[in-house]
């Protein structure tokens, strides 16, 4: 099954996406996104996107691309919690560690590693899929035939 998927930026960026056809979007909380500040949405955004989201039958993820420090930990498990309590589809997480700490302490939600992670061949997909991920974002120098040669390969989604 294919989903469109497309960057929400801002929350008037994502309902638009929604609008023009997306199935799913995924956005950026503030300071966690690793994106630019104009494309990133407080928490009571991501909320209001979520909201509108299970509305219409689409999905969000949230974009926590950050690599937290060993303080920032607890908050970052937190946020999470809360993102998927909402109804986000997912989450897309860069960090390997934090990759296995989300699929231990939430079993059933859907982790996407980020294009940010660096996933240069089949060899570090099949590591992504074993800290638990279940899509890997694939950076864009990958040509079609690349992808095609390795998805019967994976066993995750790309």
């Amino acid at each position: 099954m294919v989903i469109l998927m497309a960057p929400g930026g801002t929350r008037e960026m994502a309902i638009s996406a929604f609008e023009h056809g997306a199935d799913s979007v995924y956005v950026g909380p503030k300071g966690w996104s690793r994106r630019p500040s104009t494309n990133e949405l407080s928490d009571a955004e991501i909320n209001e996107v979520i909201e509108y989201g299970n509305d219409v039958g689409k999905d969000v993820r949230v974009a926590i691309n950050v690599m937290p420090s060993p303080g920032e930990i607890r908050q970052f498990l937190n946020k999470v919690e809360r993102y998927v309590t909402w109804g986000a589809g997912g989450v897309m997480i860069c960090d390997p560690g934090c990759i296995r700490l989300v699929r231990r302490h939430f079993p059933d939600v859907e982790i996407h590693v980020s294009v940010t992670a660096g996933v240069f061949n089949i060899e570090d997909i099949h590591f992504y899929r074993e800290l638990g991920a279940n899509h890997i974002v694939l950076p864009y120098r990958w040509g079609a035939a690349e992808i095609e040669e390795i998805r019967g390969q994976a066993e995750v989604g790309l």
